[in-house]
């Protein structure tokens, strides 16, 4: 049970962070994951990356304080629940760059999940992970994942793709309608596109996305939106 329940989202703080709750939050990542420190560069990279992208603060991951599943609770208590999911998620992206995910790290996701009262099915992949069983937790990643509820025809409007895509993962090799409007960013004028801390610059998306021998359309389509 939380020690903090969510707010109705019409009653949630949605305001940006302060510097004081993006170093908790931060800390909380380190934390979760097995702290003081990350345990690989990969990670220190992701995490980084993240935690700028959500909150406009950086700070160093390895100089960060110990933050409790109690402590982060009472940091985000005004926080909805799309707020605290997204914590989460970040952690268990930072579990899942480990080759091994030890039990004692899955333990620690489980109770700041629990302490900010999410409940969410990747916490039974990384469970599995943990058990040693990679196959189950493939299985558990299309069910809850983007295989879990794909529909070529249901996407296919969504996506604005030129052809169906079978599964999740398909690549449309050559979509130069989406690439054109992929290329347009260029000329977006200030403000337009707006992240926690200015504008986000037309080369920060996926330049190659949509256009031939590019990434995965759907993907890229993500970070579009």
């Amino acid at each position: 049970m939380a020690l903090y329940p969510a707010p109705p989202n019409d009653e949630a703080n949605w305001y940006d962070p302060s510097e004081a709750e993006a170093l908790t939050v931060s800390g909380s990542f380190a934390s979760a994951l097995g702290g003081p420190k990350l345990r690989t560069a990969m990670q220190v990279m992701t995490i980084s990356a993240i935690t700028h992208s959500m909150t406009g603060f950086g700070f160093d991951l390895d100089q960060l304080p110990a933050v409790s599943p109690d402590d982060l609770a009472r940091t985000l208590k005004d926080r909805g629940e799309p707020w605290r999911n997204r914590i989460v998620h970040v952690m268990l992206i930072g579990a899942l760059l480990l080759e091994d995910i030890p039990e004692s790290l899955q333990a620690n996701l489980e109770e700041f999940a629990t302490a900010l009262g999410v409940n969410d099915d990747m916490l039974g992949l990384t469970s599995r992970l943990a058990d040693g069983s990679k196959s189950a937790a493939l299985l558990d990643f299309q069910r809850s994942g983007y295989e879990g509820n794909w529909s070529a025809e249901a996407f296919a409007k969504s996506l604005g793709t030129t052809e169906a895509l079978e599964s999740a993962w398909d690549i449309v090799e050559d979509g130069p309608e989406l690439a054109q409007r992929w290329a347009a960013l260029e000329k977006c004028t200030s403000g337009w596109l707006v992240l926690s801390g200015g504008p986000k610059r037309p080369e920060r998306f996926a330049p190659a996305t949509h256009k031939k021998g590019g990434t995965s359309r759907l993907l890229g389509h993500l970070d579009f939106r």
